[in-house]
């Protein structure tokens, strides 16, 4: 049998690559490539200063949305971008479409590597008796910040956004609202008498306990963001944040009476048990300043982990813990060498830190992983997590058997029973 030969005109050839399809492959590689570190970029910026696990994502892809819409209104840019998009996508509606679920979808895997995150490294763990949620207080339509509980124990104050709660702990129910402009962290005098709230028009507000009202505005230095109080209640420090210093107020006279620079962008302030030092955390250069109170000087920096936010100090006066917002750990520094000795993995954005009376535990609040993780202080680790809604503010009643946590987005406070008394 023979074969027919084939005329090389019926052979149909292999298609040739349109010139120009390598580069164009590889501009738009190049492409994602630069919208999703532009993405990330601002999702990280951001979170240093929106709470919250959608916020921050949103907002950045909001941002990159509107930044292409802009650059395609540039003439010279336009063509060239459009080259870039998929055939089907050359239609300006259709990629605006496209813009949007892209946008989407981003948010959704932030969220969902925030939650993966936090859920592989908090591993609850039972200290004796669990601590578990006994009441939940609303407080009105404010977004509480910080609480602060009376020395007796009878009383709580939860500040956020306008008010000052006022709080009955023994039937958990809020029996006042002082009105205080932006009212943000507080703190209360040892003797009970005296609330501290940072507050608008770059002021302290100073409540009377026994009245329920504001008898003086003490004028401090730009955006007061944190205030704590000396054991013997003379002084009071307030970390001011947009000065880049720390304001001395004498609480009889209730005048500043010196002004400290510190680091950039000064955010948590905490008092040592003896009122010997003030340590100091900044933001800004991820670093705490330590303040020698009887000269009014800073005599250490301490570096620390990303965006040292909040700060507080053991009651044996040993260790300062540091919750560092970007980085999601605290670092512990022992205040003898002033050095960090070590630095424990916590939630997402840890917001607030303190510690038990009886120095056993502290507690971080995780205000983007909803949580609250526990630590065992003799061997820095995390042996439990509470869940909870947005925590932000936390502090220990005098007996150490009840914490109180203010939930932002809740916009309530949260009783806990540490399972410890």
């Amino acid at each position: 049998m023979t074969t027919k030969p084939v005329s090389p005109a019926s052979v149909s050839p292999e298609p040739a690559a349109k010139p120009g399809t390598k580069a164009r492959q590889r501009d738009m590689f190049l492409f994602v490539l630069a919208v999703l570190g532009t993405w990330l970029t601002l999702e990280t910026l951001l979170k240093s200063w929106i709470p919250g696990p959608i916020g921050a994502p949103l907002i950045a892809a909001v941002v990159l949305a509107a930044l292409f819409v802009a650059i395609e209104k540039v003439p010279a840019l336009q063509e060239r971008l459009k080259r870039l998009r998929p055939p089907a996508l050359r239609n300006s509606r259709r990629w605006l479409a496209a813009l949007a679920v892209g946008c989407l979808v981003l948010v959704g895997a932030s969220i969902g590597v925030a939650s993966l995150s936090h859920s592989s490294s908090q591993v609850p763990v039972s200290l004796g008796s669990s601590p578990r949620v006994t009441a939940t207080i609303p407080v009105g339509s404010q977004q509480p910040l910080s609480v602060a509980v009376s020395p007796d124990g009878q009383h709580a104050y939860a500040g956020g956004l306008g008010t000052v709660s006022v709080i009955d702990t023994t039937s958990n129910t809020v029996t006042a609202t002082i009105s205080v402009p932006d009212a943000g962290r507080l703190a209360i005098t040892p003797d009970g008498r005296y609330v501290y709230v940072v507050g608008g028009s770059n002021s302290v507000w100073v409540i009377d306990t026994a009245s329920n009202t504001v008898t003086a505005t003490i004028p401090v230095g730009k955006e007061p963001f944190d205030v704590a109080i000396s054991r013997d209640g003379i002084y009071a420090y307030v970390a001011d944040a947009s000065s880049d210093a720390l304001s001395v107020i004498n609480t009889a006279s209730n005048t500043v009476i010196a002004t400290i620079p510190v680091g950039i962008f000064p955010t948590g302030v905490a008092v040592s048990p003896d009122g010997l030092y003030v340590y100091v955390t900044n933001a800004t250069t991820n670093d705490v300043s330590v303040i020698d109170t009887a000269t009014d000087t800073v005599t250490a920096t301490i570096t620390t982990g990303s965006g040292a936010f909040a700060v507080a100090v053991s009651p044996d006066g040993r260790h300062a813990y540091v919750a560092n917002l970007n980085a999601g750990s605290v670092s512990v520094i022992d205040t003898a060498s002033n050095t960090v000795t070590a630095t424990l993995t916590v939630g997402s954005h840890p917001f607030d830190v303190a510690f038990a009376p009886d120095g056993r535990y502290a507690y971080v609040t995780d205000g983007d992983s909803d949580g609250v993780s526990v630590i065992n202080t003799a061997s820095n680790t995390v042996i439990a997590t509470v869940p909870l809604v947005s925590p932000a503010g936390v502090v220990f009643a005098p007996d150490g058997r009840h914490a109180c946590i203010t939930n932002r987005y809740a916009k309530t406070i949260t009783v806990v029973d540490t399972g410890t008394g």
